[in-house]
């Protein structure tokens, strides 16, 4: 783990990371409160609301990536495959999109956890994919040890977001968002520092 503190503190630029996680957080927020009024509406102005929701979302999980990318600091020239990474925005989107679909009206605990890492799994795959698309001139090795930590701690974490976010008292319901965006945070920076 000490491998991830030194990736996240001397690794990255600090100013881009705070952008980054700022983007993260007002995105995530702004997404829930957008998919709150989802919930709460009928007919084609819920659909509007709901797509949305998936549209915000992906857009902010891919930004909140890509600055994270562009604030990790190689120590070598660096640039990024346009394909993979626009593969990487499209995958966000449809996860996003597919994840929301299946969570709303979901009462059970147990079927919110695995809509939960399916949305996981999703923003994984945007966060490798995008990783794939960073191109170094030298030669990318991964630490297995460290993506053993990173996909099924941050996927347990997107899991419980999704629980939570489910109940039925407010006080509860509030923790979602934050445990979101701390998954999001295990996830970037457990993959950047196995990278």
């Amino acid at each position: 783990m000490r491998s991830v503190y030194t990736c996240l503190t001397q690794a990255h630029d600090h100013q881009l990371i705070l952008l980054a996680a700022g983007i993260c957080v007002v995105g995530v927020y702004g997404s829930f409160s957008v998919a709150t009024h989802a919930a709460r509406s009928e007919g084609r102005s819920a659909t509007l609301w709901a797509g949305a929701s998936i549209v915000a979302s992906g857009c902010t999980a891919w930004a909140t990536h890509m600055i994270g990318l562009l604030a990790f600091r190689p120590g070598m020239p660096a640039g990024f495959d346009l394909y993979l990474t626009a593969l990487s925005l499209l995958v966000a989107i449809a996860g996003i999109g597919i994840s929301v679909t299946l969570a709303i009206g979901q009462r059970k605990r147990a079927h919110r956890f695995l809509i939960g890492v399916l949305l996981g799994s999703s923003i994984a795959a945007l966060h490798y994919l995008g990783e794939a698309s960073y191109l170094v001139a030298g030669t990318v090795t991964w630490d297995p040890s460290l993506l053993a930590v990173s996909l099924p701690t941050s996927l347990l974490m997107f899991g419980a977001a999704l629980v939570v976010t489910g109940e039925r008292r407010r006080d509860i319901r509030r923790v979602g968002a934050p445990l979101l965006v701390a998954a999001i945070g295990v996830l970037h920076f457990c993959g950047m520092a196995a990278m």
